[in-house]
């Protein structure tokens, strides 16, 4: 190549975060909720909240690190939601 091979920054931060979310999984002993996974997921503005005099904001940005971690969503007792890996 006349510049060299690309550029494998973007892998490699991909990587680092995929690294970053199995920590935080292992450190809450496989039970995190959304918020804890927000600042490593970089949720869309499309996950804010959906509704302007509700509190309803959409988790879809998890669904990455369920599936790559084999997670399934569980509601608590106090109908919290809860991702379990």
């Amino acid at each position: 190549f006349v510049f060299g091979d690309r550029d494998n920054t973007p892998s490699l931060l991909d990587a680092q975060r995929w690294q970053a979310v199995a920590t935080l999984i292992r450190a809450n002993k496989g039970a995190v909720v959304a918020e804890q996974l927000r600042p490593l997921l970089n949720p869309s503005d499309e996950d804010k909240p959906v509704a302007k005099y509700y509190n309803i904001v959409s988790e879809r940005f998890v669904l990455p690190a369920l599936t790559r971690f084999g997670g399934h969503p569980e509601v608590t007792n106090n109908g919290e939601l809860i991702y379990v890996f």
